[in-house]
Parts: C-alpha cells; sequence; structure tokens
C-alpha cells in the first residue's frame, strides 16, 4: 500500500526520495544476519578501501556487496549469480536529454555483473514504471529499438547528434549578481548574432537543474545550433569580453551533463 501521510505528524505532504546504500546496508543485513555484507561507494573509496572490498569479493570472502554505479562498471566477478537494481529509473526524471541514454546503458552494465561465470545469472529490476520502453529495452537488452526511439526522440527536440550544443553556466555566491550577469550574457550572444535564423536557438537564462552547489548559486544559457564553429566562436567571445571577477562562468561544448 502506498503511504498517504507520515506515520508520526499525519502531514500528507510526502516526497519519493532515493534510497541510499549505507540504508540498504542496514536493511541487507536485518534480511540476511549470516550473510557477509559490504558496501562500496563514494565514501568507501575517499577512505582507500576499495582495493581491499574488490579483493575480498574476488576471494568468495563477501556475499552481498553493495554500491553505486561504481559496481556496475568494469568489475569481473565469476561467481556473481545474482544482481538487484535498486530505483532503476530514477535518472530517466533528470532534465537531461542523456538520461534516457545512461539510464539504460546503467541497467544494461549492472545486469552484465551476473552470470558471467560458469553460473547461470539472474537480474532483479526495480522501478515504479515497469510498462517504460526504456526499462522493457535494457531489460530485454534490445539495443536496436532503444538505439532507434532515442534517436528518433533527440530527432524531434533538436539534441545531439543532429545539432550541437553551447552551455555556459554562471555561478557565484551572489544570486542576483549571478542573474545580472547570465542575462547580460544573453544579451550579447542576441547583439553578436541573429537569433531568429533557424541554425541557432538560444533557451535561458534559466536556473541550472542543480541551483546550488556549495553555496554557489547557479544560472544556465543552452544555444543550440548545426554549426559547432559557430558556437564555438560564440563562447570564445564571451570568454573574452566578460568578466565575472567574484564569480565564475563555465563555457562547454557539447557538455557530458546538463546538470
Amino acid at each position: 500500500d502506498i503511504m498517504m501521510n507520515c506515520p508520526t505528524c499525519n502531514s500528507n505532504y510526502l516526497q519519493q526520495v532515493g534510497t541510499g546504500t549505507q540504508r540498504v546496508e542496514e536493511e541487507v543485513k536485518k534480511l540476511f544476519p549470516q550473510a557477509r555484507v559490504e558496501r562500496l561507494d563514494l565514501d568507501i573509496s575517499r577512505k582507500g578501501a576499495q582495493e581491499e572490498l574488490l579483493r575480498k569479493m574476488k576471494n568468495k570472502e563477501i556475499d552481498i556487496l553493495i554500491g553505486t554505479q561504481m559496481v556496475a562498471k568494469g568489475l569481473d566477478f565469476p561467481n556473481v549469480s545474482l544482481v538487484g537494481i535498486i530505483d532503476s529509473d530514477s535518472m530517466l526524471a533528470l532534465p537531461d536529454f542523456r538520461a534516457a541514454e545512461r539510464t539504460f546503458q546503467l541497467i544494461v552494465q549492472a545486469a552484465g555483473r551476473a552470470g558471467r561465470g560458469n553460473k547461470p545469472g539472474e537480474v532483479v529490476i526495480q522501478t515504479y514504471s515497469p510498462d517504460n520502453s526504456i526499462i522493457t529495452w535494457a531489460a530485454k537488452q534490445d539495443y536496436i529499438s532503444f538505439y532507434f526511439e532515442e534517436l528518433r526522440q533527440r530527432n524531434i527536440l533538436n539534441y545531439p547528434p543532429f545539432t550541437s550544443l553551447l552551455r555556459i553556466v554562471v555561478s557565484s555566491n551572489n544570486e542576483e549578481k549571478v542573474i545580472e550577469k547570465t542575462i547580460l550574457i544573453a544579451e550579447l550572444i542576441s547583439e553578436v548574432t541573429d537569433a531568429k535564423e533557424d541554425y541557432l536557438q538560444i533557451l535561458g537564462p534559466a536556473p541550472c537543474p542543480i541551483q546550488k552547489i556549495r553555496n554557489k548559486y547557479r544560472y544556465q544559457i543552452i544555444v543550440k545550433s548545426n554549426n559547432k564553429l559557430l558556437l564555438k566562436s560564440i563562447g570564445q567571445f564571451i570568454s573574452n569580453e566578460v568578466n565575472f571577477p567574484n564569480g565564475k562562468i563555465d563555457i562547454d561544448i557539447n557538455p557530458n551533463s546538463m546538470m
């Protein structure tokens, strides 16, 4: 059953949140008290324990390994026969045109950790959207269907590989100054280019999807064009002409992340 009210205060203002690896570790240890359970995430890696954990996993000294995306990529443990993927569709809602691609890629990569040796593998995928095409294609490892649908969507919305992107991110601990500078940059771009032409589209200024990082406010402008040389020229112009002494201006062509 779906919980409609907080059991403590009875408030109906509820929000779905992700499941942290530490919480998952606690629950797994309760369910399987005899199992040797370990966790591999960024905190563990920072402590320098990653190599020791991987050695223990390889030597069958770990029964259940819980981890973030780093567990899904490039690890080869022939004795792993079961992989569980928790909250697999959480990335689909991200405001990034590569969200579907990354979700598909992560599920396929994580599933590939099971059954690499002589033992048959099984994969359990937890999802709130079992009928979502991305999830079902990933579960079936149907690369072709995903590929053609993803290309169709990107073509309709005019995203790479059908165009190129210039992303300008302005950041500072003073939000008002960030907004002023971002508006100024957008006006400059409109002045030095003919923004009404079909080959150029300016999106923003607008807050970044992750609007604040380490007490720095972040606003962005995205410029779309089939002319990559033009985007590079615009980026170089902004870099040369716009100063922001108490802040930062990041300029990126076809960025890996839109967050």
